[in-house]
């Protein structure tokens, strides 16, 4: 059952740090669930709101967390109002485009304007699907601002089976990207990535691959093929062999040639070439091509443009035809 609110009154002998604080409240969830609740803003410490999971208490501090839920309590709610059209569906899963602007789960309960939140809506019987009940269904994910293809699990059994292609890297993924500058006719990027030190909303790509890291290093792999071209930008066709949090965005960047409109790689020469005026970066997941683990068909699918793309890839003066035949 929900709680409104909690109130503890610390009893240590010595200052402690809030979710350890917490840990010693509730010894039976785990740290990270703590974490999430203190970096939602949903705990004040003496009255005083705090996100700052490193807060010290002292003895006779007054801890009180808001709108507390158990973990095993969570649920979400269904949202059909959104963005995102139902291109196919199976027995186990559907493929859906999803818009700009959505992002493919909420990071906490009270967002209902994700893909997850449309996918309860759309199979009622996905609510218990996957690990975590902030993601049910969500078997991969795409940056809020990038539109385009992805999976979802209709059936537990779907994204037992989606999971394990993607861990086997066999789902194969192509993006179309704008990028400012010129690049060369293709090329493959094999920057390792790893969390930004300072800000965790943005990755780094170690150029030097014998540099030293603090935080977790993770293999990468992308390619691309140029389309379109002129001194300005370029369009490209990019294929991803892992599927790393803001992997083409920050492996383009690291290379010279950022997204339009990605304000958060952009250096400042980026910044003032880019003319375009996009209010997002340019990433659109155009094709995906996989086995269906149950009939063992090949099946792919392609997705064009939104007309937003196109009218920027018209303001770059650049050409460009959709066609399926591209993705093959």
């Amino acid at each position: 059952m929900r709680t409104k609110t909690k109130v503890f009154t610390f009893q240590g002998e010595s200052p402690e740090r809030l979710d350890r604080c917490l840990l010693l409240f509730f010894p039976e969830i785990s740290r990270s669930y703590l974490q999430e609740i203190i970096l939602n803003g949903h705990v004040c410490v003496n009255g005083k709101k705090t996100e700052k999971k490193g807060t010290m208490v002292f003895p006779n501090d007054q801890v009180e967390i808001e709108d507390f839920i158990r973990p095993e309590e969570r649920t979400i709610s269904p949202n059909l109002d959104l963005s995102i059209d139902l291109v196919h569906e199976d027995q186990h899963y559907a493929l859906v485009r999803k818009a700009a602007g959505i992002a493919s789960h909420p990071n906490h309960f009270d967002d209902d304007k994700t893909l997850a939140n449309w996918v309860i809506g759309q199979f009622p019987q996905s609510s218990n699907v996957g690990e975590d009940a902030l993601r049910p269904g969500i078997v991969h994910r795409l940056d809020t601002f990038t539109s385009g293809l992805m999976i979802v699990a209709k059936t537990q059994e779907g994204f037992e089976k989606f999971r394990s292609l993607f861990d086997q890297r066999l789902i194969k993924k192509k993006y179309m990207a704008l990028v400012v500058g010129q690049t060369p006719e293709k090329g493959e990027i094999d920057f390792k990535l790893a969390h930004h030190p300072r800000n965790p909303r943005k990755m780094v790509a170690l150029v030097h691959q014998d540099i030293a890291y603090r935080s977790r290093v993770r293999n990468a792999m992308t390619s691309f093929q140029c389309m379109s071209q002129n001194q300005k930008y370029s369009l490209l066709l990019v294929k991803t062999l892992t599927g790393r949090m803001h992997q083409v965005r920050v492996h383009m960047s690291a290379l010279g040639f950022p997204l339009v409109g990605d304000e958060l790689y952009q250096d400042t020469k980026a910044k003032q070439m880019d003319r375009l005026g996009l209010k997002r970066h340019f990433l659109h997941a155009s094709a995906i091509c996989f086995v269906d683990p149950w009939s063992q068909e090949e099946k792919k699918f392609s997705d064009d443009l939104t007309p937003e793309l196109k009218k920027c890839l018209g303001q770059a003066l650049l050409k460009y035809e959709f066609s399926s035949e591209e993705e093959k």
